[in-house]
């Protein structure tokens, strides 16, 4: 088989790492890359040494280019991603995938149509977090409550805070915990949410959001700029599960701690991408699984905004 060639398209500092795990993912073969920054482009070709563009359009009209894999801010995915498919490249978008879910349908029809591939970037999902709620979850009952808390460093390149290159706050940094929570717990019915202005570092955010759950279960996510902290609480009928020092499960008197799996979660990641270039995954739920999640991002945005609680539409698919 012949390899996949990919071009990566933003390659600042999870651009880079995304380039390095094409290079240890069997299948793939990096292509080029492609970024604004002059300096950039030629750290990259001493990197890794092949091609860098400044214009993104040059690299999509490779005719060797296979697939592209977008890590631009949020806001410029649309583009990159619309043309990539349009020339006939399977795609994958970084999380979170796109700013609206009005960009999100239209993505996942035009892939549909040209019988592409759009995969959206989730290697948090292999973490250890997400493997020890996946093991704790048969020992908790129905889940009665979830937390998760998200704080980036105010060292982070702070674009995610700028809502014209990230969306919102909740599209960036709350963006890990509604994924992993709508896919323990099953569709939204209702969406709450407030947001402030850093106290100490303006314009830098601080947003909390309260999920209902179709389910019966409530979960709150709350993060912004701080101290860099992330971790989950579940609780349920008959045990909770926390992420302090370590996983622990606990179930009546019981406690026990969770062992997880070290893994290469980029590499993890690009191989479900292979797989369903491929044609051995179906690429569909997923997409679906981040049209839900990016529209409970867009309606918390809206109701701190609005003050009001709004409901999820049921008619997703």
């Amino acid at each position: 088989m012949s390899p996949i060639k990919v071009a990566v398209i933003g390659t600042g500092g999870f651009g880079t790492g995304r380039a390095h795990a094409y290079r240890n993912t069997e299948g793939f073969e990096l292509a080029c890359g492609c970024r604004r920054s002059a300096e950039g482009r030629k750290a990259f070709e001493k990197q890794f040494g092949v091609p860098a563009y400044e214009d993104w359009r040059q690299a999509i009209a490779l005719p060797e280019v296979d697939a592209v894999s977008v890590a631009t801010p949020t806001a410029h995915h649309f583009q990159v991603l619309l043309a990539a498919l349009q020339a006939g490249k399977h795609v994958l978008a970084e999380s979170p995938p796109a700013v609206s879910p009005q960009e999100m349908q239209d993505l996942i029809s035009l892939a549909k149509e040209k019988q592409l591939v759009f995969h959206v970037g989730s290697n948090y999902r292999f973490a250890g977090e997400a493997q020890a709620i996946a093991q704790a979850l048969p020992e908790l009952g129905q889940v009665l409550t979830a937390e998760g808390i998200s704080m980036w460093g105010a060292e982070r390149d702070n674009w995610h805070l700028d809502t014209s290159l990230s969306g919102s706050l909740f599209l960036s940094v709350h963006y890990y915990h509604i994924d992993l929570f709508l896919g323990f717990l099953g569709d939204v019915e209702s969406v709450q949410a407030a947001y402030v202005q850093h106290p100490v570092q303006p314009p830098m955010g601080i947003g909390a959001i309260i999920l209902a759950f179709r389910s019966g279960a409530l979960a709150t996510i709350h993060g912004g700029i701080g101290p860099g902290a992330l971790g989950s609480r579940l609780v349920g009928t008959k045990g909770s599960f926390e992420n302090s020092q370590g996983f622990t499960l606990y179930v009546g008197a019981q406690k026990k701690d969770i062992p997880v799996k070290p893994l290469d979660t980029l590499k993890r990641d690009c191989e479900d991408f292979r797989e369903k270039i491929l044609g051995n995954l179906d690429w569909l739920p997923d997409a679906t699984h981040h049209l839900k999640a990016v529209t409970v991002a867009h309606l918390a945005w809206k109701s701190a905004q609005e003050g009001r609680r709004l409901s999820v539409p049921a008619g997703l698919p």
